[in-house]
């Protein structure tokens, strides 16, 4: 029996397992029970996807039970935020897994993220932000909610006061909105998908951006991009960080998956990217979907692994000044 025979076999027979490293009604919530709903029927057996959740630490959980604890047979993928996977990059010592071993199946966006304030806030623009103090709420660290107004603080002289512990972005959009907090930092889509009356209207105010390549919209919204505001010895420090936001939504296999396995969900994958019934459906949730395959996704991550050292350290200080 050939590989990729036993592979269709076992897919046929048993359900396989979805982990989404984010809490339920997340924006990565969204984006793997929709996943889960297209890629079966592109599966060999159109086998049964059970959609678990695991979130804390920004995703760090999730990517240390797969690294020591998932099965590598195929019956178990993971969809995971970036933050867990450049983490390593700045203290390998203090997590239990490498990302340079993991198999990647693609991912489904590639990020642009933002920071906002609500629109009762004194604070309605980047020179604001770095004039007065205000209130952020953010989840935990690893996340773009804590990560990116740290870094913002550190790089481009925000005044980004940070109040995190969010169960998840719903509870940091509800708590700006009864008051306990003036603003964010996230993910576009995530706004988008979750609160798409703050864009373009005095409900918010989305202040800047940060991406390599930002999505389209932030020309409709006028978004201005934070190199727009740095001087130019900032500017190689956050392009580093603006890397990991080409694999926005991660779609992991375990390391030691077989290479049968990883060919199977990377083509099972790409063919649900490009399914009329997946991108409908995606589009009725708000998802913004700009994949990447699987090979694009590795190169990525090795690229980042490589930077020169000092450049990483900078990047390190900026976005954990615990570390």
């Amino acid at each position: 029996m050939t590989a990729f025979v036993a592979v269709r076999a076992r897919a046929q027979q048993n359900s396989i397992s979805l982990v989404v490293a984010g809490s339920a009604g997340s924006t990565y919530d969204l984006y793997g029970r929709t996943l889960a709903r297209h890629i079966r029927r592109h599966l060999p057996g159109d086998p049964n996807i059970i959609v678990r959740n695991m979130h804390g630490a920004g995703g760090n959980i999730a990517a240390e039970f797969m690294y020591a604890q998932a099965p590598v047979d195929g019956s178990m993928f993971f969809l995971l935020p970036s933050g867990s996977l450049i983490d390593p990059l700045f203290s390998p010592s203090r997590f239990k897994y490498d990302p340079n071993k993991f198999e990647y199946v693609g991912t489904m966006n590639q990020d642009t993220r933002v920071c906002l304030t609500a629109g009762r806030s004194p604070v309605k623009t980047f020179a604001d932000a770095r004039a007065q103090a205000v209130i952020m709420a953010g989840t935990q660290a690893g996340s773009t909610t804590v990560d990116y107004p740290n870094f913002l603080n550190a790089l481009a002289g925000t005044k980004f006061k940070l109040v995190q512990g969010y169960r998840g972005s719903g509870d940091v959009m509800l708590a700006i909105e009864r008051g306990e907090a003036d603003g964010m930092c996230t993910l576009l889509s995530t706004v988008a998908s979750l609160r798409p009356r703050w864009l373009g209207s005095s409900e918010a105010n989305v202040f800047v951006q940060i991406a390599i390549n930002p999505h389209p919209s932030v020309v409709t919204y006028k978004i201005p991009s934070i190199f727009d505001f740095v001087a130019a010895d900032m500017k190689p420090v956050i392009e580093l960080i603006a890397t990991q936001q080409v694999f926005g939504a991660a779609v992991v296999l375990p390391a030691g998956t077989p290479n049968a396995d990883v060919t199977m969900f990377r083509t099972a994958y790409m063919a649900t990217m490009n399914d009329p019934s997946f991108i409908e459906d995606a589009a009725k949730v708000k998802l913004d979907i700009n994949p990447l395959d699987g090979a694009g996704v590795a190169d990525v991550v090795r690229k980042m692994y490589t930077a020169p050292p000092d450049l990483v350290e900078r990047m390190a200080k900026a976005l954990k000044p615990g570390l």
